[in-house]
């Protein structure tokens, strides 16, 4: 005595059950992952009004999320990029040394890497980018802060008395 057939039957429902099941965890998971690459080149929203004009944004970033008060020049962004985080960084280290901006450049190997930079005509403006890249669909996010506040001013040197 053999070990009993299953009829072609059960055996076309059981592959269309574990296709319906594997198709909806592709989806549950792949999904956001995919959408996330699509924003990440579709040109986002723009600019909040007041945003610094001046400040660089990497080539074909796509602006996600930002929140601006442009009387006190204080506020976030967040921008997606499908370039790799060694990429984004690089330009960053470059672009904020450059006119009116200042920056401590960062090793793009970090893993938590971040870019402290601040205005240089008035120095205690700035804020701090922040990079992050999704492994799983090579999504970089680019992240700043900024406020007026965010540098504080050099206390001056005593002077010498005679």
């Amino acid at each position: 005595m053999g070990t009993p057939k299953l009829p072609r039957r059960v055996l076309l429902i059981g592959a269309i059950v574990l296709g319906v099941v594997a198709f909806g965890l592709l989806v549950a998971i792949g999904g956001p992952l995919a959408l996330e690459r699509i924003d990440a080149s579709s040109g986002g929203i723009p600019s909040p009004d007041g945003f610094p004009s001046d400040f660089p944004v990497y080539a074909n970033a796509s602006l996600q999320i930002s929140g601006w008060d442009s009387a006190s020049s204080t506020g976030y962004a967040m921008w997606l990029s499908t370039g790799s985080k060694k990429q984004v960084i690089a330009y960053y280290n470059a672009a904020l040394a450059q006119g009116d901006w200042q920056n401590r450049p960062v090793d793009p190997q970090v893993s938590k890497a971040q870019i402290p930079f601040r205005r240089a005509s008035q120095p205690t403006y700035g804020g701090v980018l922040s990079f992050q890249t999704n492994p799983l669909n090579g999504v970089t996010r680019i992240s700043v802060d900024m406020r007026p506040d965010y540098w504080h001013a050099p206390s001056p040197s005593p002077t010498a008395t005679s």
